[in-house]
């Protein structure tokens, strides 16, 4: 039983989500909402791997992410800059002529490039 999740492994995986004293349904719920974060996480990871740098908007655009909102679309991605597994390379516009954000794996960046659009 190599793979069985203790109970620290759930508490470091929620922490923050929950307070100490919080009934089951809680921890419970916490732990669904943060399964199905990684697994968006994973899925815009994958999609930028396959397609190349993308602008939000072409994320949400995609098929894959049809059923999520679009804001739990940018709060996952946001997520992976904030961990540094995504940096910004760019701005381009989007259909209606606003200027956007273009994000790619960091270790598909040089350097160099980090530094321009920090």
């Amino acid at each position: 039983m190599a793979n069985a999740m203790t109970e620290d492994d759930l508490f470091t995986r929620i922490h923050g989500m929950v307070r100490t004293g919080d009934p089951m349904t809680c921890i419970s719920a916490a732990d669904t909402i943060q399964r199905k974060a990684s697994a968006l996480h994973q899925a815009i990871t994958e999609e930028i791997f396959r397609r190349g740098p993308m602008t939000d908007q072409e994320l949400e655009d995609l098929g894959r992410f049809k059923a999520y909102a679009y804001s739990s679309v940018r709060k996952r991605r946001t997520e992976l800059v904030q961990n540094g597994s995504l940096v910004c390379v760019g701005v381009r516009k989007n259909k209606r002529g606003n200027m956007m954000q273009i994000w790619e794996l960091a270790g598909r960046v040089p350097p160099s490039q980090k530094e321009l659009f920090t």
